[in-house]
């Protein structure tokens, strides 16, 4: 689709519209309509997944590493007892730490 292909009045239009004023991130970040949609499709229940039984077996799924206070911890949804704190990383390591837990 050309930009030149969207028609008013969508909120696409109006929001490429507004783009040249102000940053977009900034456009995006204060737009009400947006955030109304995106809760009421957040919200929705066709987008609610069900985390499922630990012990069901698993194709995929996501972890993710945070730094907090100087310490490396892993998420894991699938993990029963809560985050796994791996080590103290200073911010500066804090990826290579990441990685080597990988």
């Amino acid at each position: 689709m050309q930009i030149s292909e969207i028609r008013p009045p969508s909120w696409l239009q109006h929001y490429l519209a507004m783009c040249p004023v102000r940053p977009q991130a900034s456009i995006l970040e204060s737009d009400e309509t947006i955030e109304t949609r995106l809760k009421e499709v957040s919200n929705h229940c066709s987008n609610q997944t069900n985390r499922g039984v630990l012990t069901d077996p698993v194709e995929m799924h996501f972890v993710t590493f945070t730094a907090v206070n100087g310490k490396l911890y892993e998420l894991d949804g699938r993990v029963a007892h809560g985050p796994i704190c791996h080590e103290c990383t200073p911010e500066s390591a804090y990826l290579k730490d990441a990685c080597a837990v990988i």
